[in-house]
């Protein structure tokens, strides 16, 4: 996974930006761009992060199709959920199908791969939230990342 590699590079941390995990996630496309299909979502080319490169612009956080919790490095609980996918689709980003439910993938800091139905996403985003409160942010910083949980 992408976030090894960035984690094995830079000493253990993950990517960051002060303008959003936008660029925090422009960041990892631009060291490695053989990557980018990992940090995009269902039906996303990775166009955005793409034209950001070769314009040498910027990619806001709205502009994803994945949500990105940066601040994060492997000293955190392992169980957090770093990088999902904003919206869910039938089946999930890698199991795409007419008939399936509607579920969203993530990567936890571990590396593995969690998939979350609709049903039980807000759920997941409270326990999310409890976590990265844990870990240090603020309830209001957490919720950005996981409105569900309200």
């Amino acid at each position: 996974m992408v976030f090894r590699l960035y984690e094995e590079d830079h000493n253990g941390q993950l990517p960051v930006s002060t303008n959003g995990f936008g660029n925090a996630l422009l960041i990892l496309a631009k060291e490695y761009p053989d990557y980018i299909h990992n940090i995009c979502g269902p039906d996303d080319d990775g166009h955005i992060f793409k034209n950001a490169i070769k314009n040498n612009s910027t990619v806001l956080e709205n502009q994803c199709s994945r949500v990105y919790a940066q601040g994060l490095s492997e000293t955190n609980d392992l169980q957090i959920c770093i990088l999902f996918d904003r919206n869910s689709c039938k089946g999930g980003d890698h199991f795409r199908s007419p008939w399936g439910h509607r579920v969203r993938e993530g990567c936890l800091l571990d590396g593995e791969m969690v998939v979350i139905s609709d049903e039980k996403w807000p759920e997941f985003s409270r326990q999310q939230v409890d976590l990265l409160i844990a870990a240090g942010f603020s309830r209001t910083n957490a919720l950005h990342f996981y409105p569900a949980a309200k």
